[in-house]
């Protein structure tokens, strides 16, 4: 259906970028909340023995609207980079797609917290513990 040529050059980049898709991911995480840098623990522990996860937590309450605002900043701000790299490097293309989708995974359970923030109050605060985060209403 399309009679582009699809290069298999540069398969180590690819697999830099593979590799990079996390880390960038991550940072992607904390850049909106990023003031809060003094309040925020950062945690490396390796799952497998190669391959390290990072944990970022708040030490403080948030506003619900900067939670999902850090929650979803690295799929809009990857995945456009991705797309960005799709069409201004077609024959690529196929690197493209697949770096997409392998993120677009990671990015899974963060839209599945936003769906829960969804409906929580307006103005309620986020709160991170070792379980995954509490919703904090004023009464």
């Amino acid at each position: 259906m399309n009679h582009r040529v699809f290069y298999d050059h540069h398969f180590l980049l690819f697999f830099a970028g593979l590799l990079s898709i996390y880390p960038l991911h991550k940072i992607c995480h904390a850049l909106p909340v990023l003031h809060y840098a003094r309040n925020m623990t950062c945690t490396l522990r390796r799952q497998m023995v190669i391959l390290p996860t990072v944990t970022l937590r708040l030490n403080v309450p948030i506003a619900k609207w900067r939670y999902g605002m850090a929650l979803t900043a690295p799929f809009f701000v990857l995945n456009s980079c991705l797309m960005f790299g799709c069409f201004h490097f077609p024959h690529y293309s196929h690197y493209f797609i697949m770096l997409t989708a392998f993120h677009t995974g990671i990015c899974l359970i963060d839209f599945l917290c936003v769906r829960a923030l969804l409906f929580s109050p307006r103005k309620a605060m986020i709160e991170e513990n070792e379980d995954g985060y509490e919703i904090l209403i004023e009464q």
